[in-house]
């Protein structure tokens, strides 16, 4: 087990040290070449990315491609900004929150739930939790469910029991307790909102009520509140024990996100940016404008985002 953790832990490392500010062309093929080392990213997502086939980008990763190695060099710059942009997190206070919420719903083996707008990075803080503590924590996405047995399914998918979850709707509920009897775990429900109100029942059964098989955990944003209110849900509304409302990140942690990409942005352009972020959707916002300001940045041969690339990024969302 301990390997496992350790192996998440190095990885998780070579995320959080991936910047893009100073990245050389060689800086990223070297942080690529350590990323596949770990795992983290595999060839075939470069060749989708890039157009490059995996021999070609196999040889300029180690240094014995002899074609067009600018050109080359900057679609495997463009890839890496990519990903760095999707899989790196700010470690904000509402991270912090996230993780200190799970695993008290862990240790306590207690039902929570957690509610926040779009946008605000929830489905990212439990995947990184998830990553951190790989051993106990399942993250089960709902988004497309509606019905018991739908839920059943995500559920039994997620534990890999897919080959025990046959029979009526009870056998297969059984099967789920029984394997989280065997090693209990944290069950994370993300993007809950659509979620019927007698798949959400299900979740108390799984739990157990005073015999706390496992915590769980529903995130979801405040229109699960409305789903709670249902007459079907009373009961589930008082084993709920826990609840974390969220809300946007700070200013200060804003800035931290911007400084992701290279960018030489003054203080009124940072609060101009803060500003139409929370009346949109927060941290998600700031991601996606710094990230279309690069493309601007790019497309004119500079080398960091100015205001002049904020605007017209403002243009394109």
């Amino acid at each position: 087990m301990q390997t496992v953790v350790d192996e998440v832990g190095i990885k998780l490392k070579l995320v959080q040290q991936a910047n893009f500010v100073s990245d050389s062309p060689e800086d990223v093929k070297r942080k690529l070449r350590e990323l596949m080392d770990a795992g983290e990213i595999r060839l075939r997502q470069m060749e989708e990315v890039t157009g490059y086939k995996a021999p070609t980008l196999s040889q300029h990763l180690s240094g014995t491609y002899t074609g067009d190695v600018e050109k080359l060099d900057a679609a495997i710059v463009r890839f890496y900004l990519a990903w760095v942009a999707k899989n790196t997190i700010v470690n904000t206070s509402i991270v912090q929150q996230i993780h200190g919420f799970l695993e008290l719903a862990w240790k306590r083996r207690r039902i929570g739930a957690i509610i926040g707008p779009n946008g605000r990075g929830k489905t990212k803080a439990i995947n990184r939790y998830a990553a951190q503590n790989s051993d106990y924590t399942v993250v089960v996405e709902v988004s497309a469910v509606f019905t018991p047995s739908e839920m059943l399914t995500k559920i039994g998918d997620a534990l890999r029991i897919t080959q025990h979850m046959i029979g009526t709707r009870s056998e297969r509920l059984q099967a789920i307790i029984r394997t989280i009897q065997r090693k209990p775990i944290l069950l994370i429900i993300d993007q809950a909102d659509e979620v019927s109100a007698k798949a959400i029942k299900l979740l108390r059964d799984i739990h157990g009520d005073d015999q706390s098989r496992c915590g769980v955990v529903i995130v979801a944003t405040e229109k699960f509140n409305e789903l709670l209110r249902s007459p079907d849900l009373s009961y589930m509304r008082r084993r709920i024990r826990m609840r974390l409302p969220v809300s946007d990140i700070e200013y200060r942690e804003m800035k931290q996100v911007a400084a992701m990409w290279p960018n030489n942005l003054d203080e009124p352009e940072m609060k101009r940016i803060w500003d139409w972020a929370l009346k949109d959707y927060g941290v998600d916002s700031v991601v996606k404008l710094m990230d279309m300001a690069y493309d601007v940045m790019l497309m004119r041969n500079m080398r960091k985002i100015d205001s002049e690339c904020i605007e017209a990024a403002f243009a394109y969302l």
